[in-house]
């Protein structure tokens, strides 16, 4: 509350003058009151719990991404008359013309929401996306979290944020490498209509990189943590992508196994981890298509 200026002309003395001074103190006491009562019921509601797609009652997570307001922070509009925005964290691509559909992005490690825009090989998969008409969401969901509790929260709060209206709109994933290990739990909890998956860890307990796995102890407290080891995927149509010559993320204990389990597509590339042909921007959208999304040519 702004302080108060102690400036003011003072009363006359006798019965009049303190007549007005207490008249002031009144006037000022109910000021007070209404402040008061007025920030108790801001308090009340910037509180909530209750947030659309979180558990119901469960406390707000003080390591979790802000959610962004209805009005982002930026928005740009970009030559092809797509629009950019930015708030809290979060990444939201709009096509000139949306067409209803939307694709949340789940971040590898050492990416953030950005990288949905700087990222040459998923920017560039991002903006076939787009170009064919759908919406696509990113948000940073505490970095390097490996899918923890956490970033599984952000996420599914990102899905309820965008989700489109009507009972013809679909919710699509697409998930690098870290970023299926939430993406996986995300679908299972959501209503999500296939996902793709570029070189996924499903198994941390197969990260033998030392800094990867530094973050996943700094994430878990240990590293294989009981259920992402592997972690379950969902019964939801899914198409993966890998390459046998990755020496980061193994192709045959994770993208292979997890996408046999579930009786999902896996497609075999090349070279190593990040190789652009992982990111076949053609076919993911021809797999989204048949599983409700929208037309391979828009």
């Amino acid at each position: 509350m702004r302080a108060k200026s102690e400036e003011s002309a003072r009363p006359r003395r006798g019965r009049v003058g303190e007549g007005r001074r207490w008249l002031v103190f009144g006037l000022v006491a109910l000021g007070l009151l209404v402040v008061s009562v007025s920030g108790a019921l801001v308090t009340v509601s910037t509180t909530d719990p209750s947030r659309p797609g979180s558990d119901q009652g469960s406390a707000v997570d003080p390591g979790a991404t802000p959610r962004p307001s209805a009005t982002p922070d930026s928005v740009v509009t970009r030559a092809d008359g797509s629009t950019v925005e930015t708030s809290a964290g979060t990444i939201v691509i709009r096509p000139a013309a949306p067409e209803g559909d939307v694709v949340v992005y789940f971040h590898g490690a050492g990416q953030t929401a950005t990288t949905v825009l700087d990222d040459p090989e998923t920017s560039a998969l991002v903006d076939s996306l787009v170009r064919a008409g759908y919406t696509v969401a990113s948000r940073d969901a505490g970095g390097n979290s490996w899918g923890d509790d956490s970033s599984v929260r952000d996420y599914v709060d990102l899905v309820a944020d965008v989700r489109p209206a009507g009972p013809r709109a679909h919710v699509f994933f697409v998930a690098e490498s870290m970023g299926a290990v939430a993406a996986a739990q995300v679908a299972a909890r959501t209503d999500v209509s296939a996902w793709a998956a570029v070189y996924p860890v499903c198994d941390l307990a197969s990260i033998v990189d030392p800094v990867l796995r530094s973050q996943i102890v700094a994430a878990y407290g240990e590293s294989a943590p009981a259920g992402r080891s592997p972690v379950a995927w969902p019964d939801v149509p899914v198409a993966t992508w890998a390459s046998p010559d990755d020496t980061v993320v193994d192709a045959e204990v994770n993208g292979a196994a997890c996408t046999a389990r579930v009786g999902g597509d896996f497609t075999s590339t090349v070279g190593e981890h990040g190789d652009a042909s992982n990111f076949d921007a053609a076919s993911v959208l021809r797999f989204f298509s048949e599983h409700g999304g929208l037309g391979v040519t828009q």
